[in-house]
Formats: C-alpha cells, sequence, structure tokens
C-alpha cells in the first residue's frame, strides 16, 4: 500500500525553505526533530552553514513527519521524508543530500565534487556505507544516514514508487530492518539493483557516530567512543590541524553550540589557509587504505572510495584542465590554440595533454632556440601566470631588471648576446607561461602548459622540468626554476654553482626548510626557488613522468610545488634537498626589511645576496638598480670571484625580537597562522584604527593580536581600544584570487554570495566573570571550572 506524508508537502516546504531561490544544483534536506532542540537546531544552522552557503546550494528545513505503519511496523519518518521528496522535488536540484538537525555540512566542498561526479550517470546512491547481514543471505551495503545519504534526482522520479513497493511487502526483511531509515532506504534501492557509492574518507572527510544498532569495526571502536566534535577538535583544534578543517565535509552528531563553533573554524581555515589541496588518503592511496567490516565473523575489506567515484573524479580534473588549455585564459570562450608552428598540434583530448604531461614533444619557438643554441651555465626559468594584474605586472619587472640580456648582476649596460641568441653572460633566463606577455625569444610557452591556479601549480613546474629533461638536458649544466615575486642575482648565483658545486653530481639546492611525512620522517625541501644539476635532471626523466601521473590520477593536481619535488627526487632517486648558501644570503623579505633598513637588499649579504622573496613590481626595479650600484662600486678582483661563501651568522637576537614585534606583535605567534598575518590585520596604515575588521572575533582581538606594534603607528591621542569594533561579518570565504596578496584589494567584505559567519567581540568580563577563568572554555560537555581546580584563574584572553 502506498504510505504517504500526514502533512502536505507544499505546506511543509513553504515553512521550511530557507532560501526561495536556488543557490546552486545542490539541495540540503534537513529533518528536524519535534521539541525544543528542533528550534535551537535550526537556529544554529540558520546562523551558520546553512545561510553561509547560498551561492552554493539549497537548504530546507522540513519537521520529521509522524510515523505510519507498514505490516504492522512503524515506518521509520526519515523514509517518508525521502517518499514525500521524490513526489515534489523541486526544479533545480540535481542532488538531494538529506542530513539530520545535528549536522554540520560543509556545502561549497560538496557541491564541487558532486559537479565532478554529475558526468557519472551511473552514481546515483552516495554515502559512507555501513554493512548489513542477514541470515543465510547476502550483505548488503547501505549509506549511513548519520554521515549524510546522497540521491540524484533522476533517482528520486521512480523512488516514491520503489519504496511503496518495499513497504507493502514489508521488504521481504525482519521487522528489525524497518527500525532503521538508512536500512529501508538502502534495502530497497539494493533490490531494485541500485548500488551505493562511497565518496566520503571517514576517517578525514566525514565524521559522525554510528547508530547505537550499528557494530563498529573492533579496530575502531575505540574511536567511535569519542564524541564526532571532540574528534574534529582533536584532529583539527590546533594551529597546524586548523588548515585542513576545510577538507571535513560532513559532522553529524554535534550540539548547537559546536555548530558555531565549527563554523568559526571552518572560517578561520578557509581565511588563513588558502590552497589547501584537500585530497584524502584513501583517494591518493588506494592500494594502502581499505574499508573493513564484519560479515559472518569474517573480515570483509572494499576501497575507501567507489572506483567509479573515483574514476570520476580523476577525469574530472583533466577535463577542467583540458578545457582551461582551450581557453586562453577565458573560460567562457572556446577557443583554438596558438598556431601550430610554435606549439606544435594541437591536443585532441584530456588524454593527450597528460601524455604531453609526461612525455612532451619539442617546442619550436624562438625561446627554445636560445636554449637548444647550448652552452650555458645557468638556466633560470620563471613560472608566470597572468592570474592578476600584480602577477603580470611582476612578470613584466622580471624582464626589465635581472631577467634582462646582458648587464650581469645588474652592473649596468648591456653586453652583446652570444652567437645564437644567448644572453652572453652564462646565464639564460626565461620567463615560462603561454598566456605570458613578452617577447617570443624570451618567454618559453609550450602547448600543455596550463595555468588552473595556485593549487594546481605542481602540474605546471613538473610538466617544466619534465619538459627540460627530455629536451635540453646538454643545454644547461644547472637549471633553476622560480616564481615571478622572486628578484634572483644572477651573477652571484652562477659564481656560487661555479665555485662550489659540481654539475655532473647530483645537487637539488635552494633555502631549505622541512616538513614532516606521515612516517614520521622529516623531508628538507627548498623553498621559491630549486636548482637542479644537470645530472639530477637527467636521472629525474623517468621518476618525473611517474610523478605527474601519480598527480593527476592520485592527487587531482594539487598540491604543493616545493614539497611535491623534493618528495618525488627522495622516493624515486634518494635525492635530498641542499642548502646553497648562507641563512642571510637567502633571507626572507620580511626578515630583511626589519627595523626600517635603509637598502632593499640585505646589508649582511649585499652584492652577494642570492635570492630575496617576495619582490613585487614595485620594488623589483629597485633592487635591481640598488644591486647594480653595488656591483659598480667594488673593487675588481683578480680573481674574478666576489662572493666567498660566509659564515653563518651568529643570531642576532635583538633583530629578531624586533621582527617578532613588527610581524608578529611583540611575539604573540598564537595569533598568526597561514594566510592571517600582521600586516593583513593589524597594520594601521593599510586599515585604518583598529586594524581590519575581518580578522576580529572573540579570540583574536586587535588588542590582543596586534598590541605595541600597532599602538605606535596610531597618534598618541588616540588608542587602538578605542576604535574597537562591535559585531561585524567576518568573510571566510577564500578568496577569489588565491595568490593575490594581503593588501586592501584582497580581503573583500561579506555579500551574499560569500560564505560568511557573524562573530561578536567579547566585551570586557565583569569581576564575577574574571573569579572563573574564560566562559567560553566551560561547556555542558563536562568542562567546568570546578573540574580544572583553577583558582583565580583570571581572564584567559
Amino acid at each position: 500500500r502506498a504510505v504517504g506524508l500526514r502533512m502536505p508537502l507544499l505546506s511543509m516546504l513553504t515553512w521550511a525553505l530557507l532560501q526561495a531561490s536556488a543557490g546552486g544544483r545542490l539541495c540540503v534536506l534537513v529533518e528536524l526533530q519535534t521539541g525544543r532542540p528542533r528550534r535551537l537546531a535550526l537556529q544554529a544552522a540558520e546562523a551558520s552553514w546553512a545561510a553561509a552557503n547560498s551561492s552554493s546550494g539549497s537548504v530546507y528545513f522540513v519537521p520529521s513527519p509522524r510515523s505510519e505503519k507498514a505490516e504492522d511496523v512503524d515506518v521509520p519518518p526519515g523514509v517518508l521524508l525521502w517518499k514525500a521528496w521524490s513526489d515534489s522535488v523541486p526544479e533545480h536540484c540535481s542532488w538531494v543530500l538529506k542530513v539530520s538537525a545535528d549536522t554540520y555540512v560543509n556545502i561549497p566542498a560538496i557541491s564541487s565534487r558532486l559537479e565532478c561526479l554529475e558526468p557519472a550517470r551511473s552514481i546515483a546512491y552516495l554515502g559512507v556505507p555501513k554493512v548489513v547481514s542477514t541470515e543465510g543471505g547476502p550483505p548488503m551495503r547501505v549509506a549511513d544516514r548519520n554521515a549524510g545519504v546522497i540521491l540524484r534526482r533522476a533517482l528520486l522520479k521512480t523512488l516514491g514508487l520503489w519504496l511503496d513497493e518495499c513497504l507493502s511487502q514489508g521488504g521481504g526483511f525482519p521487522g528489525s530492518f524497518l527500525q532503521y531509515e538508512d536500512v529501508v532506504l538502502g534495502t530497497c534501492l539494493w533490490m531494485h539493483g541500485v548500488e551505493l557509492h562511497s565518496w566520503l574518507d571517514p576517517m578525514e572527510e566525514s565524521v559522525y557516530a554510528p547508530d547505537a544498532g550499528t557494530f563498529a569495526y573492533p579496530a575502531f571502536s575505540s574511536f567511535y567512543e569519542k564524541r564526532p566534535f571532540a574528534r574534529v577538535m582533536e584532529a583539527h583544534g590546533d594551529s597546524k590541524g586548523l588548515s585542513t578543517m576545510q577538507c571535513v565535509l560532513i559532522v553529524g552528531g554535534v550540539t548547537p553550540s559546536e555548530v558555531g563553533q565549527m563554523h568559526a573554524m571552518m572560517g578561520k581555515s578557509l581565511r588563513w589557509f588558502r590552497n589547501i589541496a584537500c585530497v584524502p588518503g584513501g583517494l591518493m592511496f588506494p592500494e594502502l587504505t581499505s574499508a573493513h567490516s564484519i560479515v559472518n565473523g569474517k573480515d570483509r575489506s572494499e576501497p575507501v572510495f567507489s572506483p567509479a567515484v573515483r574514476t570520476a573524479l580523476q577525469e574530472c580534473f583533466m577535463s577542467a584542465a583540458f578545457a582551461r588549455l582551450h581557453s586562453n585564459g577565458n573560460p567562457d570562450v572556446a577557443s583554438p590554440q596558438p598556431a601550430a608552428s610554435d606549439l606544435g598540434p594541437a591536443l585532441l583530448s584530456a588524454d593527450e595533454l597528460l601524455q604531453e604531461w609526461k612525455s612532451p614533444i619539442p617546442s619550436k619557438s624562438a625561446a627554445a632556440d636560445r636554449l637548444r643554441h647550448g652552452g650555458h651555465l645557468l638556466c633560470v626559468f620563471v613560472l608566470a601566470t597572468a592570474a592578476t594584474v600584480r602577477h603580470a605586472a611582476d612578470a613584466a619587472a622580471v624582464l626589465r631588471s635581472w631577467a634582462a640580456d646582458g648587464g650581469g648582476g645588474g652592473a649596468g649596460g648591456a653586453r652583446d648576446r652570444g652567437a645564437g641568441g644567448g644572453s652572453g653572460d652564462g646565464v639564460e633566463v626565461l620567463l615560462v607561461g603561454r598566456e605570458t606577455e613578452g617577447p617570443d625569444d624570451k618567454v618559453l610557452r609550450l602547448r600543455g602548459d596550463v595555468d588552473l591556479g595556485f593549487l594546481f601549480n605542481t602540474v605546471r613546474a613538473f610538466y617544466l622540468w619534465r619538459y627540460l629533461a627530455k629536451h635540453h638536458i646538454d643545454d644547461c649544466q644547472w637549471f633553476a626554476k622560480v616564481d615571478a615575486d622572486t628578484f634572483v642575482n644572477k651573477e652571484a648565483l652562477k659564481e656560487r654553482l661555479q665555485r662550489y658545486f659540481n654539475p655532473a653530481e647530483l645537487h637539488y639546492l635552494g633555502s631549505i626548510k622541512e616538513t614532516l611525512l606521515g612516517s614520521g620522517r622529516k623531508l628538507p625541501f627548498t623553498v621559491n626557488a630549486a636548482v637542479l644539476s644537470r645530472e639530477v635532471l637527467r636521472q629525474a626523466g623517468p621518476w618525473l613522468e611517474v610523478c605527474i601521473d601519480d598527480l593527476a590520477r592520485r592527487k587531482l593536481g594539487r598540491g604543493a610545488e616545493d614539497i611535491d619535488l623534493a618528495y618525488c627526487l627522495d622516493f624515486h632517486g634518494s635525492v635530498v634537498a641542499g642548502k646553497m648558501g648562507a641563512t642571510h644570503e637567502i633571507m626572507s623579505r620580511g626578515m630583511a626589511k626589519v627595523g626600517g633598513a635603509k637598502t632593499l637588499l640585505p646589508a649582511a649579504s649585499g652584492a652577494c645576496t642570492l635570492l630575496q622573496h617576495p619582490v613585487h613590481a614595485e620594488d623589483m626595479l629597485k633592487m635591481h638598480a640598488e644591486l647594480a650600484g653595488l656591483v659598480e662600486a667594488r673593487p675588481a678582483s683578480a680573481s674574478g670571484h666576489y662572493c666567498d661563501w660566509p659564515a653563518e651568522l651568529v643570531p642576532d637576537k635583538a633583530k629578531w625580537n624586533q621582527y617578532m614585534k613588527e610581524t608578529h606583535a611583540s611575539g604573540r605567534t598564537d595569533c598568526w597562522m597561514g594566510d592571517f598575518n600582521w600586516r593583513a590585520c593589524c597594520d594601521t596604515r593599510i586599515w585604518g584604527l583598529g586594524g581590519n575588521p575581518l580578522c576580529w572575533d572573540e579570540e583574536h582581538r586587535f588588542d590582543r593580536c596586534c598590541g605595541d606594534a600597532a599602538s605606535e603607528q596610531i597618534p598618541e591621542n588616540v588608542s587602538a581600544k578605542s576604535s574597537g569594533r562591535g559585531a561585524f561579518a567576518a568573510a571566510v570565504g577564500p578568496s577569489s584570487s588565491p595568490t593575490t596578496p594581503p593588501d586592501k584589494a584582497s580581503v573583500a567584505p561579506a555579500s551574499s554570495s560569500t560564505l560568511t559567519a557573524t562573530m561578536t567581540t567579547t566585551p570586557t568580563p565583569s569581576d564575577a566573570e574574571l573569579d572563573r577563568g574564560n566562559p567560553k572554555c566551560w561547556t555542558t560537555e563536562g568542562f567546568s571550572y570546578e573540574v580544572f581546580g583553577i583558582l583565580q584563574g583570571g581572564w584567559w584572553p
């Protein structure tokens, strides 16, 4: 018999519709339970994730209907809700995600993944699997309702009839099956041949508590004993884990207050850590990860991600890259590639593009001809982008300054080019970018060079390295790759390489940092610039082909270019990054400017400075002129050597303290992480009194984070505290241009199309509050002032 809702669907949706206009192809159906918790859950969602994502999806709050009986067994309300929606799903909904009211939903991330799954029509039922076993029958995989269940619109059109069918027969299953909505839905779909596809990594992307009747796999039983919010805080509550909070898609089983806290964390993660790859281990390493269950006493394993889902995500990245390649920088206009005589035959498919990345054909461009002339001691490649006006200006400034032909390290006066178009000083510098403006013989344009943004820069860099390894390995002794906001003293760098290193040996050089691998081992990598000897690049040719394939198929093109290169060289050839100079010769621009330095180049290294980063167009030409003056003024050297490898300087504590004061509010490093830094928040010369209001909430305040360093910029008769703001909207969405520097143009006010969270600055506490510590710490989850035994702890900012 047919089972219908007692409340008419139309009136229910009229009450429950949060946004009248469709904000995306994803519709989120939130089932609200009866009683006061429903109101609190609704308020929490409306104040956070639901209201903040109007451009990515539509959210519907629907009261849980009364149960109805089928074969004398109560049908779960959630099943009735599915049936109602199958009859009247809104036209704009391509996918419907159903969650309970105690759920936090990362709508933009979910929408992005579903867009990639859209072309795979066989994928219609998505969720985190749990296995239902029957005596003597085959196990059935159903989507756990606590982790959200997604159905494609086409499937919803027939779901109502199928549910009527299943429920009228009692499903042919024991009555206990009808106690759980996910089991009823899943078994009914299974009976009609619909396959469940796992699409989330339950260890990284979905955090939830299983139903009481669900038994966790023994190895993870203790893991699931912790509440979901506790697991989220354990993984993402500190400065290191906060960067990947944005990679969490669904959190179930949380209280209204916890929803608000998670939204604030999500906002900070998105604001302060742009260009995070968010590729889970289950997708990157299918051979090393698996989902386990116990069926009839036997261990059963399956891939974390459905093979169909994994394939669809891979094809999505390659399709986007191929489309971008043919748009020539305009995603709305499809246009052919530049002339075939310059770049070679046009690429006709995404598969051909991947093959080009792994085995590139030679370029016939004028810039490639300069390389093929050979005899270059050092070849420097500047990976340029036209993503913003600033990026284009940086690239133009490089061409006009240190990359200009002749002039050595800036000594002035152009030298004649070498025969065949070389630079004449043994150093060849080329910009790299299909859309980069510049002379044809100074810009290397490769037919497979796709600029998808900073997050995908590893693809461009690896493709460049692979091209050089295959076609120009004998043309240069040393190969360097830098970004367009890097100033290179090419004469000093050339001298350093000539005197201290052998290009026939394995050398991977630069300014060194370390990252911690999953194994616990520290991996050194170079930042801002990477220099490879000819022998490293010669051997790395086949390694890069494998790494490019892994990058496309496992990481979906995303990554951290510097770390990925270090890992590729270390994994395949045990080649480890090494220093190419003393710390002060490759000092960061921030440290070099400490104390109001009168020179752009660090005083300690002067004309022997190797690199400076970041240096933008406005300073690039000035720095080049300054270097030219220093080179011109130094006495002649009989040996021709000017820059011996210096000893490391003794750490200057006073300078370090000054650096911390100018950039970290006198050492308050707990305020700063990722892109949330002093200049983006505190500099009153940029933001005015009170700093940038988009930075502040109840935890991060102008008076605590900016301190004396900001107050010094304010007139004496005005205090920083007097300019504090009350309530304001904190923009937490990714910036429109991921690589835009944190200036006035890069932090936009919140708008209807921006993910936002409303936060209020905490007022000065009363004496009673001071006596009981920070009230923000005490919750209903067992954390209290008495439990911790803090006596007269005072206000903890």
